[in-house]
């Protein structure tokens, strides 16, 4: 059949940017050229009409790479659509082909940021943020006063402000960094006050006062005695006296603290007491007696020994001594119940003396003993020559030896027996000492020598003046003559011996001092002197009144006179001892003010104040909410109110420091959800947008391109 028989030929034709694959008289068919995609009817064949047209119900339009995401583009870079292809330029703030794009550094080549900012690079960008000490966009920087608006130096400082910063230096009178500004305490470097006394740091220097204990102006302290004085020692203790003060210590055999003092019962406590004796206290000790059937002085009690003092046993037993008791056996060679015990007699029946020698029974046995005249052990015996051993002659006599004995005459000079001679004393005889010397019996003789208080060869003796020689009277006696001696009397106002003469101390006897005034004992008299605080002749004083002439009061206390003296009280709203008296600082102690107040102290008082950001009277101090009245925010931040003050914070979508709030390019730093072809980020402020570039519309979730 004739295919030009069905109808007219079409011309030869096929869609724009589309290749021809089959041709026909009656329809064709075609594929979109590279770059293109099909649009319209899916058919890839067209037909001819009966009226000589084709009938073309698809076409060939451009694809749009970059909607579609068929590019090879860097993340980094902006897919640009052409016909039937597309193109890739890098983003600002990035360099490359547009395929491989990398972040340019603008910190490290060319930016806008204060000299006294921190440049930070961001992808495709970069951020400039001031300097800590610094306020402003980042690119406009402004050094902060901290001196006038908020720092930490001390309140005892001075503030310097400086670029980017601020120094603190304390004041005059204070010691530290600035920061912390302590007062100089001269209590702990260097100061005049007594050893023995309390320094006092106040600003600007420092009060001295005694301690307890110690008189005197704080400069110069002295210990009182209080032994001498008053103290509260029991009246079973000793006091002592110490560096300002005194201590109590309870007698031995009592127990305290000293100022009460109890008897120690040693009987229930700790004593030497023998175990075998009874203890007994007593006020201050105790007694030991030991029991019945022991004796000792009861510390130490011994069993009394019936075989040492009283027992039946017999003479010739022995006594064996038993805790209250004794047993008694009759000793070796006696028989008997020990009681009465009969001696074996070996003197009538064998025994081996000497012929020289006797024979002695004793208590269990015998001896054996050399007759008078030898020597030998009773067995074996020879006489003794008793002149060249031992013999009863007095060593004033001689000794001729005889058998078996001896004889003893006295020598010439000594009178006696031979045995005992005696020298014959011319002294209680006759002799021819002076009646003024003393007779002294020698061996044979006499010798004389004068009486203390004679001088002479002692047959002839002369009285000796000491007072006008050398005498043991004291220099404040008086020295008198006698017979052989002298006698020495204490001089007037002197008591003593004569040899030691001690001045009588009025003082501690009879003076007509007052008893307002101190007596001083003088050799042989004494004066009077009125004690501090009084005047007089020493006899008669009267009290001074120092409040209305001359006293150490401080001009803040009040004067009170004394009997001698006078007492300093500080005045109300000071502390002190009254000769030195400091303001009383409330504020470091005890004030009403609000915790959200300062304190100022005043003389005698103290001011309080609310601190900034807080509004009342000092005592009560409430809160000011700055968010309410005036802030510093900026308007893309909120204010957030706190104790004392407020802070500041940007909105989400800025960036700064609450009262700088600079608006966030989500676009330009990446911070966006935007993607797919010809979709671009636009800012707004404190957020974006995601829009199709111009000449593109949306569908749906993508960018079309309009058709022609």
């Amino acid at each position: 059949m004739d295919l030009y028989s069905l109808g007219p030929r079409c011309p030869e034709s096929h869609p724009e940017h589309s290749k021809l694959v089959k041709s026909g008289m009656m329809s064709s068919s075609y594929v979109c050229e590279d770059g293109y995609h099909m649009n319209g009817d899916s058919s890839f064949s067209i037909v001819c009409l009966s009226n000589g047209k084709w009938n073309i119900t698809a076409g060939c339009s451009d694809k749009n790479e970059c909607i579609l995401g068929t590019h090879n583009c860097s993340q980094h870079a902006k897919c640009t659509n052409l016909p039937g292809s597309f193109s890739c330029s890098c983003n600002s703030g990035y360099t490359g082909d547009g395929y491989n794009c990398n972040d340019i550094d603008e910190c490290k080549t060319t930016n806008n940021c204060s000299t006294s900012a921190s440049c930070t690079n961001t992808n495709g960008g970069y951020t400039c943020s001031c300097n800590s000490g610094y306020t402003g966009d980042g690119y406009n920087c402004n050094d902060i006063d901290e001196c006038k608006t908020t720092n930490n130096c001390s309140t005892s400082a001075s503030c310097t402000n400086t670029n980017g910063g601020y120094t603190c230096s304390c004041n005059s009178g204070y010691t530290g960094d600035g920061y912390n500004c302590n007062d100089i305490d001269e209590c702990k470097t260097t100061n005049n006050c007594s050893t023995s006394a309390i320094c006092t740091n106040n600003y600007g220097g420092y009060t001295c006062s005694c301690n307890s204990g110690y008189t005197g102006d704080g400069y110069n302290c002295n210990d009182i005695d209080e032994c001498n004085t008053t103290n509260n020692c029991s009246s079973s203790s000793s006091c002592t006296n110490t560096k300002g003060g005194y201590t109590c210590f309870c007698n031995s055999g009592y127990i305290g603290d000293g100022y009460n003092c109890n008897d120690i019962d040693e009987c229930n406590t700790s004593n030497k007491c023998s175990s075998s004796a009874s203890c007994t206290n007593t006020n201050g000790d105790y007694t030991c007696t030991c029991n019945s059937g022991y004796t000792g002085d009861g510390y130490k009690c011994y069993d009394i020994d019936e075989c040492k003092t009283n027992n039946n046993c017999s003479s010739l037993a022995n006594c064996a001594n038993t805790d209250g008791g004794y047993t008694c056996s009759c000793n070796s060679g006696f028989s008997g119940d020990g009681f009465n015990c009969n001696d074996i007699d070996e003197c009538q029946t064998t025994n081996n003396c000497s012929t020289s020698a006797s024979c002695t029974n004793t208590n269990g046995g015998y001896t054996c003993s050399c007759n008078s005249g030898y020597t030998g052990d009773g067995y074996s015996c020879n006489d003794i020559d008793e002149c060249n051993t031992t013999n009863k002659c007095s060593s004033s006599a001689s000794c001729t030896n005889t058998n078996g004995g001896y004889t003893c005459f006295c020598n010439s000079g000594y009178t006696g027996d031979g045995y005992n001679c005696n020298d014959i004393d011319e002294c209680k005889t006759t002799n021819n000492c002076s009646s003024s010397a003393s007779c002294t019996n020698t061996d044979g003789s006499y010798t004389c020598s004068c009486n203390s208080g004679f001088t002479g060869d002692g047959y002839n003796c002369n009285h000796i003046d000491e007072c006008q020689t050398v005498n043991n009277c004291s220099t404040l006696a008086i020295c008198t003559n006698t017979n052989g001696g002298y006698t020495c009397s204490c001089n007037p106002g002197y008591t003593g011996d004569g040899y030691n003469c001690n001045d009588i101390n009025e003082c501690q006897t009879t003076n007509n001092c007052s008893y307002s005034a101190s007596c001083t004992n003088t050799n042989g008299g004494y004066t009077c002197s009125c004690n501090s605080g009084y005047s007089g002749d020493g006899y008669n004083c009267n009290d001074i009144d120092e409040c209305n002439t001359f006293n150490k009061c401080s001009p803040s206390a009040g004067c009170t006179n004394t009997k001698g003296g006078y007492t300093c009280s500080c005045n109300s709203g000071y502390t002190g001892d009254g000769y030195n008296c400091n303001d009383i600082d409330e504020c470091r102690t005890t004030n009403k003010c609000s915790s959200s107040a300062s304190c100022t102290n005043t003389k005698g008082g103290y001011t309080c104040s609310c601190n900034s950001g807080y509004s009342g009277d000092g005592y009560n101090c409430n809160d000011i909410d700055e968010c309410q009245t005036t802030n510093n925010c900026s308007t893309s931040a909120s204010c957030n109110n706190i104790n004392g003050g407020y802070n500041c914070s940007c909105n989400s979508g800025y960036n700064g420091n609450g009262y700088l709030c600079e608006d966030v390019d989500e676009c330009s730093n990446g911070q966006h959800n935007c993607s797919g072809e010809h979709v671009v980020c636009r800012n707004t402020f404190g957020s974006y947008k995601c829009q199709c570039e111009n000449g593109y519309f949306e569908n749906g979730n993508t960018c079309s391109s309009k058709l022609y």
